[in-house]
This record gives structure tokens, C-alpha cells and sequence, in this order.
């Protein structure tokens, strides 16, 4: 979180036009900050390795308990924003923000049954690319 709000504080956009604003750059900023921290760790010679996290089925894409290399993460979400942008602000808001469905609508601007309709078909997506199948 440190790093997230020196990113921030650090940028020329200090002025936020919006919470929704705010918070898209916020989670833009903390999955720029963990791929480089993967990359880093994946980089060291020693000790170094894919860096992985178990992540909670609560607001993971992927199946409960199923751990998650960052960087193939990263990557996957990167093909998700060719296809779909929204599919992939909707990824980073609930992902790596925490936010519900409804409070992902209201920063999007969108219906909270249009969220979970995309959230739906990211997971899908974003499990068949990370080598998890169909989604639970």
C-alpha cells in the first residue's frame, strides 16, 4: 500500500476528478506494483523463482485454494484488456481493490447486473488462460 500511494502521490495527476477516478488508478498502480515485484523475485539468481500467493475464493477468478503466479496473472489480465477493457477494470476494481459488485458498478458508471455479467466471463476467461478450466 506504501508504494501503491507513493505511485499516486508521485504522479502529475493529483487532482482526482473522482472517487471512480481515484480508484482506477489505484488499482491500476497496485498491479503494476506486484508484476514488478514478480518479476523482480523471478529475476533474482538466487532464491528466486515464480513468486506465488494462494488467493481467496472470495474475490479471486480462480478456484479456491489454487495458488497464482503473478506474472502469468498479469499477462492474462493484459490479453483481457485487448478484448474487453471493461472486463479487466472490473478484474482490477474487485481483484486488487476489494470492492463489491455494487460499489464496482457505481465507479464505472454501469448496472450492478452488468459487473456481475462481465465479472462472470472475466473469471472464465482468466481461468482457461491461467490453465484452471471452467470456473466453479
Amino acid at each position: 500500500m506504501h508504494e501503491v500511494f507513493l505511485k499516486l502521490a508521485g504522479s502529475e495527476r493529483t487532482s482526482w476528478q473522482s472517487r471512480a477516478h481515484f480508484l482506477a488508478a489505484a488499482s491500476l498502480a497496485m498491479r503494476q506494483i506486484l508484476a514488478n515485484h514478480a518479476e523482480r523475485r523471478r529475476a533474482q539468481k538466487r532464491g528466486g523463482g515464480s513468486a506465488r500467493v494462494t488467493l481467496s475464493d472470495a474475490v479471486t477468478p480462480c478456484a479456491a485454494g489454487n495458488e497464482v503466479d503473478l506474472l502469468d496473472l498479469h499477462d492474462a489480465l493484459q490479453q483481457l484488456a485487448e478484448l474487453s477493457p471493461r472486463q479487466a477494470r472490473i478484474v482490477e476494481q474487485r481483484y486488487l481493490t476489494g470492492l463489491h459488485e455494487a460499489e464496482v458498478a457505481h465507479v464505472l458508471g454501469t448496472s450492478e447486473r452488468t459487473v456481475q455479467r462481465e465479472w462472470r466471463m472475466a473469471k472464465g476467461f482468466l481461468n482457461s488462460r491461467l490453465g484452471r478450466g471452467d470456473p466453479p
